[in-house]
């Protein structure tokens, strides 16, 4: 359609307590389709508009064994989230349409180059100046979700 890939998956994101000892992560569980896959993310950088974080990830096939290694380790799950998301790729960009269990759906625009970024939203119909960068945390919390319901945000 249009030129479009489309894919559906579903993905459930561990935030966790860092102990001093150990780098900051977090950790991410999704499924796509019956595959599931662990991410363990880098920190947030926010004055970037590119987010080009190292997120390393391995195929799994049982999520309570990885949410085991994950205490095991020494991490501590803080907050659970889950959320829907329906991605495009359209040329070298990767177009996402996330739904949480709370607040409006939002998008997400990834590509190797702030040109193609900036390419992708003209091709959506949107200027610079109505896009931003925002972590999901800073998404609810612009629509006035309150911090303690981010601690647990399932379907």
């Amino acid at each position: 359609f249009l030129g479009l890939t489309i894919l559906e998956r579903g993905e459930q994101t561990i935030k966790v307590q860092t102990p001093e000892k150990l780098p900051k992560r977090s950790m991410r569980i999704r499924k796509d389709r019956e595959k599931l896959t662990w991410a363990a993310k880098h920190p947030r950088t926010k004055d970037v508009t590119i987010d080009k974080r190292a997120e390393p990830e391995v195929d799994v096939t049982d999520q309570q064994s990885v949410e085991a290694i994950i205490e095991e380790i020494g991490y501590m799950r803080k907050s659970l989230r889950q959320k829907y998301r329906t991605t495009f790729i359209l040329g070298k960009a990767t177009v996402e349409l996330n739904r949480g269990p709370v607040a409006p759906p939002w998008g997400e625009v990834e590509a190797p180059t702030e040109e193609e970024v900036q390419r992708t939203y003209e091709l959506l119909g949107y200027t610079k100046g109505q896009t931003g960068s925002m972590s999901d945390s800073d998404f609810y919390r612009l629509h006035k979700i309150p911090e303690e319901q981010l601690t647990h945000l399932t379907f």
